[in-house]
């Protein structure tokens, strides 16, 4: 909603909003961004006629992204750039350009990672598939260690599918979903126990362990999964 724009409000607890009253919101600052951020989102909202919010929160969304772990604000907490962003807009206002072209570099990263693993995937299955004599023949000593997938882009999956990603890519992964509300939805599809928890603790990046039958225990001492995707208003 641009500063031109205004929405009915109404005081916390009231059960019905106050029609009259309305308030103007102000665009997003972008001026502490660097120049050349700054001068993208603009272009990007006249190249696209879309809301500048949604680029500058878009923007400021893989940008978190990138910098992962790899950097802390220390005071009297230790915090790293986990960042939940919901790009909040009707349908039809343009959420989904800006979340695809802010992220489409960790996406192409994703997608060579993914052909990397698949085929050291298939060369480790073939060695585990040879006799000891088949691989003293062919020179193999040591038995090759089973590769692991490493992503920075998640969509739809289980809360134990993500707590993997994020052990095989400990810097930072973000789920990315065009509309949120079926993120939410899912909230409780796959277990029925405490995965609020879970997220609460994936947020302020406390220690996080599941242990599932048939699989060895998962354990991160500091989650980093960022969470970003479009909404609508109600």
């Amino acid at each position: 909603i641009s500063a031109k724009d205004s929405f009915m409000i109404g005081k916390v607890g009231d059960s019905e909003i106050n029609k009259d009253q309305k308030v103007k919101i102000p665009l997003l600052s972008i001026e502490g961004l660097p120049d050349f951020l700054q001068k993208l989102i603009i272009e990007c909202e006249q190249v696209y006629g879309t809301h500048r919010d949604l680029w500058a929160g878009a923007f400021i969304a893989s940008t978190a992204l990138a910098i992962g772990q790899s950097y802390q604000v220390i005071g009297k907490y230790d915090n790293a750039s986990v960042l939940w962003m919901a790009l909040v807009a009707p349908s039809g206002m343009g959420k989904t350009e800006p979340l695809s072209i802010a992220f489409k570099p960790f996406h192409k990263i994703d997608s060579e990672k993914i052909k990397e693993f698949e085929q050291r995937l298939s060369e480790y299955e073939t060695v585990k598939a040879m006799s000891k004599k088949e691989r003293s023949e062919a020179g193999i000593t040591q038995t090759p260690e089973i590769p692991i997938c490493v992503q920075h882009i998640l969509s739809d999956s289980t809360p134990e599918a993500v707590i993997q990603a994020n052990k095989n890519n400990i810097r930072g992964i973000n789920i990315v979903r065009d509309e949120l509300h079926g993120w939410l939805l899912d909230i409780g599809r796959y277990s029925k126990s405490g995965e609020v928890q879970n997220w609460l603790s994936a947020w302020s990046q406390s220690p996080m362990t599941v242990n599932r039958k048939g699989s060895s225990p998962i354990k991160i001492e500091h989650p980093f999964i960022n969470i970003t995707g479009g909404l609508q208003p109600e």
